[in-house]
């Protein structure tokens, strides 16, 4: 999902040949902090919390993940504008 959260991202922002650079620098660093959110996350959900509102954490935590996202992006977007990847020939 982290992958193509960032391709896509690429892609509707009309730079698809951006993709796959976008993805490699972004994507390790992007996962190791997804299972540092999810699996405390899910943790905690499943001992604690009350069957019915188990949704309603994970709606919660998942709005900051995806806010966080939006946030790498645009980093990696201000990053690749200050130092543009030279194609290869």
């Amino acid at each position: 999902a982290v992958a193509f959260f960032f391709g896509s991202m690429s892609t509707l922002e009309g730079k698809p040949h951006e993709a796959m650079e976008r993805i490699k620098s972004a994507y390790v660093p992007t996962i190791i902090r997804n299972w540092g959110v999810y699996f405390p996350t899910q943790i905690i959900n499943f001992a604690l919390v009350p069957h019915h509102l188990r949704f309603v954490v994970v709606s919660v935590v998942s709005l900051f993940w995806n806010t966080y996202l939006s946030a790498v992006n645009a980093q990696q977007q201000r990053t690749e504008a200050e130092h543009p990847v030279e194609k290869e020939a």
